[in-house]
């Protein structure tokens, strides 16, 4: 049976996560930066610009803690920008003043996809490779996900996170990352474990209300804000792939985890299917556990011996 993707008109007539004190906010997340650049002594700090808002307001926010010296944009090429989102970033670097350059990651991207498929079908089933992208890719494709859309872009922000690490590391500077609770599900089930950034200064905050803070901050996003209001978040919600926006994303984080509101209780209450309630909180449990420290064993007896 085939499928098709749906955007789901969900209602976002309900009250969002809102900063109740944006000013308090901004104030604490400059002190965050300075305070965490001041402990560990280097010389900055490297912010990955794609020129939505999150990179945004996370690169504004380093200008104003710190300075537009210590401050490096890193523009990430995957072959599949669009001319406009790698113009929106130049002018960002433009208008904060800040040093920045462009690396292509396609070569990377592309070999890594393509041996990790390689590699996974001498040993893995095709229903195990299928579930490396979402139901709708897997009927309109025949290759196992190969040309998942989806997977790939995974990968590329794998690598840009990387990419973007290493050349922190090279400069003696420190990666900020502009991650912040809502967009931190999108890759909660595949390549989540391990660290890719130094410090998170939205990694508190909902998406909406960092464009809480891009709007105090007068933080001119409207060239690029048509990507930041429908990032999709598919799942299977009964015949069809369903496309849910991030407003509604953070209503149901919102009540599950801040209200405590149980599965059911959460979709009556905002008009949301509980399949797809229940998707959501499963995948932030699967974030929370995969940004937490492996499991160790604890040892009975300190080692013996020294000098």
């Amino acid at each position: 049976m085939s499928r098709t993707v749906q955007s789901c008109e969900y209602p976002t007539n309900f009250a969002q996560p809102a900063l109740i004190d944006p000013q308090t906010t901004v104030r604490e997340r400059l002190t965050f930066i300075k305070q965490v650049i001041a402990d560990t002594d280097v010389d900055g700090v490297v912010v990955t610009l794609s020129g939505d808002v999150d990179s945004t307001v996370a690169a504004t926010l380093a200008v104003k803690a710190l300075n537009p010296e210590s401050v490096y944009g890193l523009v990430l090429s995957t072959g599949s920008n669009l001319d406009g989102n790698l113009s929106a970033t130049h002018h960002v670097a433009a208008d904060l003043d800040i040093t920045h350059r462009t690396l292509d990651i396609t070569p990377f991207v592309e070999a890594l996809t393509q041996t990790i498929f390689t590699e996974v079908r001498r040993f893995a089933s095709s229903e195990t490779l299928s579930n490396l992208c979402p139901q709708r890719e897997r009927v309109q494709t025949s290759d196992n996900c190969e040309n998942s859309t989806v997977f790939r872009g995974t990968v590329a922000r794998r690598v840009g996170k990387l990419a973007a690490f290493v050349e922190a590391k090279a400069t003696s500077r420190l990666a900020l990352g502009a991650e912040n609770r809502t967009t931190m599900l999108r890759d909660s089930t595949i390549f989540a474990r391990g660290r890719s950034v130094d410090l998170l200064p939205f990694g508190d905050l909902y998406r909406t209300e960092v464009r809480d803070i891009a709007q105090y901050l007068d933080v001119p996003t409207k060239r690029n804000e048509s990507t930041t209001s429908n990032i999709p978040w598919f799942t299977q919600v009964g015949e069809s792939d369903c496309r849910i926006t991030t407003e509604t994303i953070d209503m149901i984080l919102w009540k599950l985890v801040d209200n405590g509101a149980g599965i059911e209780q959460t979709a009556e209450t905002l008009g949301v299917e509980p399949t797809f309630v229940g998707h959501v909180a499963v995948r932030y449990a699967r974030r929370v556990q995969h940004h937490e420290t492996p499991p160790i064993p604890k040892r009975d007896s300190p080692p013996v011996g020294g000098i």
